[in-house]
């Protein structure tokens, strides 16, 4: 198995780089411990409880699929899913998340259902060395 993918509710509005400091921490923390659960678990699920990979390093390509075409910026689309990514090496994807890097985000509309599909992809050094 070199490539693994796992849908997910988008993530909470409190997790956004650029949400309001007003939200209380207690908000925002148990928002980002519940991402990482639900992640740990969806992956644990995609995987069949079977043996976990622990790569070393991977590639994450996400595709947001929003009620509406408002994108996103790349760089905080890839921080506002750090609890999903935290929550892949919990579920030992990969050993550690220092050796994900990010594909560029896609953005599509769908009203009916709003969702983020993620595709990690084991990176071989020769699948590292095109990136």
């Amino acid at each position: 198995m070199t490539e693994i993918t796992i849908t997910l509710p988008l993530p909470d509005k409190c997790l956004s780089p650029n949400a309001s400091s007003a939200i209380p921490r207690p908000v925002y923390y148990r928002a980002k411990r519940n991402h990482r659960a639900d992640a740990m678990l969806a992956a644990i699920d995609e995987l069949d409880c079977g043996p976990r990979p622990f790569w070393k390093r991977a590639e994450i390509k996400a595709v947001w699929f929003k009620r509406t075409k408002h994108k996103i910026d790349q760089g905080n689309a890839s921080n506002w899913l750090k609890p999903y990514e935290d929550g892949f090496e919990d579920a030992g994807i990969y050993e550690n998340d220092s050796g994900v890097i990010w594909a560029p985000h896609e953005f599509k509309v769908d009203k009916a259902d709003p969702r983020i599909e993620l595709t990690i992809r084991k990176l071989t050094p020769e699948t590292a060395m095109e990136k």
